[in-house]
């Protein structure tokens, strides 16, 4: 029986664009501006100065000129991933080196690569130690926000493991099935089917790659 000294995650990867303190501080700004020139008591009504009886209608109504300057502090950056592998990997050596220490770096980072990596759904199969997957499985859970090294701007990141595996093969198997359970969520019947014969193809090429 052959014995795989390395081990396979397969997960899913989503990212939401974070505003940063900047632009939450000029948001805030003109918010407080727009305020400014609200009746008095729907001003007082909002800043809880002063308690009148508005209904939610009326205070919706009143309230219109924040429309255009009140934005969610979160914005959605779309389904496609805005950031590398290499953030990705760079990200995630943070992450065990602010976490797990020197001890979690030298027995993670060595073997740490991202074997596959689609902006497009996601999806994300990473290499780890056999014995410390669980180790890397952690990591992914503490890694919520990346930071893009061209803009500078900050990525809320969530990663979830849907698989474990010691092949690339094996891999490939359980990567199809999650694949065609999550995308039929955002992707039409002809996207889903390119995708999953791109996402075959490279897998295919890995396995490869792997007994080559």
């Amino acid at each position: 029986m052959v014995r795989h000294k390395n081990r396979y995650l397969v997960c899913f990867v989503r990212a939401d664009e974070v505003e940063d303190r900047a632009a939450r501080d000029d948001r805030a700004g003109a918010n407080l501006q727009a305020s400014s020139h609200l009746p008095s008591d729907v001003r007082a009504s909002l800043t809880g100065q002063k308690r009148k009886n508005l209904s939610a209608g009326e205070i919706i109504s009143r309230t219109d000129k924040l429309s255009a300057t009140d934005n969610h502090t979160t914005k959605r950056a779309g389904r496609r991933l805005t950031f590398s592998d290499r953030d990705l990997h760079s990200a995630l050596r943070s992450v065990i080196e602010t976490n797990l220490g020197d001890w979690g770096w030298c027995l993670l980072v060595p073997i740490l690569a991202i074997k596959y990596f689609d902006q497009e759904t996601g999806l994300v199969i990473l290499r780890t130690p056999r014995e410390y997957y669980g180790l890397l499985w952690v990591a992914c859970s503490l890694l919520d926000r990346l930071r893009l090294p061209s803009t500078g701007r900050w990525i809320s990141v969530q990663i979830r493991v849907v698989h474990v595996g010691g092949t690339v093969r094996s891999c490939l198997r359980r990567t199809v099935q999650a694949f065609r359970r999550e995308l039929p969520f955002f992707l039409d019947e002809h996207a889903l089917k390119e995708h999953t014969i791109r996402i075959e193809r490279a897998l295919v090429d890995l396995t490869s790659a792997e007994h080559g």
